[in-house]
């Protein structure tokens, strides 16, 4: 069975302070039309999505660096932040990490990885570093260091996780990222799954 680990987007999503907001406005509808039609106005880093290199790296690799949708199927190790690994099974290929942090609101404070699991991140070479928080980075991290980090190294970056319904433990995944050519981000669907 599929569990869906995507955040719901309406216009009351919670966006990052100065992104742009979501805006669903209805163009046609059958009140005075034969057919119905939606327009979507939305950042790319709103709700589940994949921030690629060329979010913060000027010659990082974009979306479609990452065209190969059989890039976005692995397996993961889905585990509380407290709980982060000291080794990983090579059968694992992401991470993604439940924060305990209050969703869907603007914090100064939070629980977030830090310079030991960035190492550690990066000397495993992960596919993917997911979170159930707005941002993998921490509070008052200088020049937003741990993306550029982790995206330096080709680790993206996947923020807004929806992991209330998935218990820790091993996991096939699948990614969906929207098919937009040439940009630093991607909403998508995403699901865990075992065999």
């Amino acid at each position: 069975m599929l569990i869906d680990i995507t955040q719901e987007i309406n216009e009351n999503t919670f966006i990052y302070p100065n992104d742009p907001k979501t805006k669903i406005e209805e163009l046609y509808n059958f009140k005075n039309d034969d057919f119905r039609l939606t327009k979507l106005e939305i950042g790319l880093h709103t709700s589940t999505h994949i921030d690629y290199p060329s979010h913060f790296l000027k010659e990082g690799k974009t979306s479609s660096d990452f065209d190969d949708i059989n890039y976005f199927i692995g397996k993961v190790l889905i585990v509380d932040l407290h709980n982060f690994p000291k080794d990983l099974n090579t059968e694992i290929d992401s991470i993604f990490i439940k924060t305990n942090n209050k969703q869907n609101t603007f914090l100064k404070t939070y629980n977030s990885i830090n310079e030991q699991n960035l190492n550690f991140l990066i000397k495993n070479k992960v596919k993917f570093i997911g979170t159930d928080f707005y941002t993998i980075e921490p509070y008052n991290s200088p020049d937003f260091k741990f993306h550029k980090s982790l995206l330096k190294n080709n680790i993206l970056i996947i923020e807004n996780l929806n992991l209330s319904n998935a218990n820790n433990g091993i996991y096939n995944y699948f990614i969906f990222p929207m098919k937009i050519d040439n940009v630093e981000a991607s909403i998508c669907r995403a699901v865990i799954f075992t065999l």
